[in-house]
């Protein structure tokens, strides 16, 4: 049996890199069974939805008979012995030998009418784990009753486990849980007319959108690379990775705005980096959304409504939606006939207006609203 911080390491590593990987999670079962020399082992998940309602119950098994562990589960469980003094118990390693003499299980109904024969096995020792109003979960492991009891080198070990099988375990039932979800999600996205990537908390590219995946098929400053967006304009690059990494280090961070000039000389890429944080079903997610808007394709900007929103006059708001179709604040200044110092100061006014400091953030709020 496996005693050192490497041979630990090791079997943790097997247990998220099954998770991540989608092994089924029997693999996971037989691994560690292995390690503290089971010859049974089963897992039970349940999940929750709002803290109180049911969504989700898995089941799991190692070396069990599947019809056997069903009949465990849902007619012979409250007559376990087991059970009686597991669910007085703190969560963590339970080694049953320490509370159930052997001769008080063989003594019991359970044992005589239904495991001796279904399931044979004796000597338990279990994990248990409870996330409140997430996921509660079991993974327990058997010997024979010809078998050694579990003694104090298996209860170490698991205990050196136990924080990775919680992880593992946990994060197993929410996937499987949000699976529909997540779909859903990925659905939404791909409805939106601005291109989208979902950026992990390690500032690789989880998704991209169908706008984006289009976009990038334009091969004009935009691509999609193996880490997320790859933009051709120097400048827009450093700045965007600028961002990324000030968005994913800072938790509620104001969304922030790069342009990107495209090689075909079209009005540039707007991208906006957005803090991602999420509750609920994905409370713990972290990572931000890149958007990518081609501003040339979107609608000009309503001056009303931006007079109205913002209290601009009808010059700020003629500048702010020229600047928004792209174009500079000398070429409206020279098509209006106005001063530069003029125009420049109507721009002041707008970003003071507006809360917009820098020209970029305010394309990207009129754009938004166009």
């Amino acid at each position: 049996m496996p005693d050192t911080d490497d041979a630990v390491r090791a079997i943790a590593l097997d247990l998220y890199a099954a998770v991540l990987d989608g092994h089924p999670i029997e693999v996971v079962l037989a691994r560690i069974a292995a390690s503290i020399g089971a010859e049974t082992a089963f897992a039970t998940m349940v999940s929750f939805t709002d803290g109180s309602t049911m969504s989700d119950i898995r089941f799991a098994q190692f070396g069990f008979d599947p019809d056997a562990l069903v009949d465990d589960a849902t007619t012979w469980l409250p007559q376990d012995p087991r059970m009686q003094i597991g669910g007085r118990l703190a969560p963590g390693v339970i080694n049953f030998a320490d509370h159930i003499a052997p001769e008080a299980m063989v003594r019991s109904v359970f044992w005589n009418e239904f495991n001796a024969r279904r399931a044979p096995a004796f000597h338990s020792i279990a994990t248990s784990f409870a996330e409140p109003g997430d996921v509660t979960g079991i993974v327990a492991f058997q010997r024979p009753q010809n078998g050694e009891p579990f003694g104090a080198a298996e209860t170490r070990l698991l205990g050196q486990l136990y924080p990775h099988i919680k992880r593992a375990f946990t994060a197993e039932a929410r996937l499987a849980a949000a699976g529909p979800m997540l779909s859903c999600m990925v659905a939404g996205l791909d409805t939106m007319r601005q291109g989208v990537a979902v950026i992990g908390p390690d500032g690789h590219m989880r998704h991209a959108n169908v706008a984006l995946v289009a976009m990038a098929a334009q091969r004009d400053g935009l691509a999609i690379g193996h880490g997320g967006v790859v933009l051709a304009d120097p400048r827009a690059r450093a700045a965007l990775a600028q961002n990324l990494t000030a968005t994913l280090g800072t938790a509620g961070m104001a969304a922030q705005s790069v342009v990107a000039t495209r090689p075909s000389g079209a009005t540039p890429w707007l991208l906006q980096v957005l803090p991602l944080t999420a509750g609920g079903h994905f409370a713990g997610t972290t990572g931000a959304l890149l958007r990518v808007t081609d501003v040339a394709r979107r609608g000009v900007s309503n001056s009303a409504a931006l007079r109205q929103m913002f209290g601009l006059t009808a010059s700020e708001a003629a500048l702010a939606a020229a600047l928004a179709g792209g174009d500079t604040i000398a070429g409206h200044a020279r098509q209006r006939g106005v001063a530069l110092e003029t125009m420049r100061s109507h721009l002041a006014n707008v970003r003071r207006k507006t809360g917009c400091r820098r020209q970029a953030d305010l394309v990207a709020l009129v754009v938004t609203l166009s």
